[in-house]
């Protein structure tokens, strides 16, 4: 039934832009949540060696470096502002599970595996993949074995890929990376000092999967696939930015070149982790933008991935947060010294000076 329903959606598409090819479940993602038929359009691997491919790589790079030194002189403000945020991170495992269980439903009431393109099989394999998101999803919303039901979600990967191929899964590696993090990170009930001290490579490893994600759809989208992409603003001519500038850069494709990398910047900064609150600002804003203009299937398909930029905001102005606290708590070790002692050890190595710079 599942797979009924998808083919039904890719149908419907079809008929609205005039394609008549053959229709069947896709093998990509985003573009090809909305574009008909999108297995008809194949990567074209010769394509790496070109220049649009190579000014995206160089714009990271430059992007990551840009961010490092700047966090090296300038160090990001702590801004006593959003404090607040520190204040939901006991519930970040419980937060990131009710956004992969809302994730779920969505994906299974598309009759989907994991993302909206990949359409559940018909006969038991449906029903054994369909089942598993179900089941993973009201465990994950009820909050009954987080770990273990964690565990499950990533295990979901390797077995996706024995029905669906390596490059969709990995285009879902936010999601198996929010799950990593349920897996991983301490919630609530643990202390304060078991937070700080497991949850930060929680983090580091949601935040790789997250940019490994957004990376390969860089490439397989638009660097490897203009095709795809041209065909998606066929469809959506509204997300064409540059049609109305008369400067060709890059040739008739700019925008798509343009968006890839800006895909591929937004992947290195969040693998970088370098000024981690502006990187999680600057990485929400496309995807939030988009969500007036393609709906639920957005909403759904992205949540794991709102997930992951709250999960980087929060745990870094925590890490700010401690970090005052614990420049205070020198401060007033330093001041509980009796004067005679500061003196006895202003000249000894590192007496004085060391107190003060802690």
């Amino acid at each position: 039934m599942g797979a009924a329903r998808g083919a039904g959606r890719h149908c419907r598409r079809a008929r609205q832009t005039g394609y008549q090819g053959p229709v069947s479940p896709a093998p990509l993602a985003h573009e090809s949540w909305f574009v008909p038929a999108p297995q008809r359009f194949d990567l074209q691997w010769d394509r790496l060696n070109e220049l649009p491919v190579l000014v995206a790589v160089v714009t990271a790079l430059l992007a990551v470096v840009t961010f490092t030194l700047v966090d090296r002189v300038v160090d990001e403000p702590r801004l006593s502002r959003l404090d607040g945020l520190v204040r939901i991170e006991p519930y970040l495992p419980r937060i990131v599970s009710v956004a992969i269980g809302l994730a779920l439903l969505g994906t299974v009431a598309q009759g989907a595996y994991l993302a909206p393109n990949m359409d559940l099989p018909t006969g038991p394999a449906g029903l054994l993949l369909g089942g598993l998101e179900v089941v993973a999803a009201l465990l994950l919303l009820l909050g009954i074995r987080r770990r273990a039901t964690a565990l499950l979600l990533v295990a979901a990967g390797p077995i996706g890929m024995a029905f669906y191929g390596v490059l969709p899964i990995l285009e879902r590696a936010d999601l198996l990376g929010a799950a990593a993090f349920l897996a991983l990170a301490e919630g609530r009930r643990a202390s304060p000092e078991a937070r700080a001290r497991r949850n930060p490579r929680a983090g580091l490893v949601m935040r790789v999967l997250a940019a490994m994600a957004i990376a390969v759809l860089a490439f397989s989208e638009k660097l490897l696939n203009p095709d795809l992409a041209r065909s998606f603003l066929g469809l959506r001519p509204a997300f064409d930015l540059f049609s109305p500038l008369p400067v060709d850069l890059l040739g008739r494709d700019d925008f798509i070149w343009f968006a890839a990398g800006t895909e591929l910047t937004l992947a290195a900064l969040l693998a970088a982790g370098q000024l981690p609150r502006l990187t999680a600002l600057v990485v929400a804003t496309p995807f939030v933008a988009t969500l007036p203009l393609l709906g639920y299937v957005e909403l759904f398909g992205h949540l794991p991935l709102y997930a992951v930029v709250l999960v980087v905001a929060v745990e870094a102005q925590a890490q700010r947060v401690r970090e005052a606290q614990a420049e205070v708590a020198a401060g007033r070790a330093h001041r509980s010294v009796p004067p005679l002692l500061r003196g006895l050890t202003r000249g000894a190595p590192g007496g004085s000076r060391r107190l003060r710079r802690e």
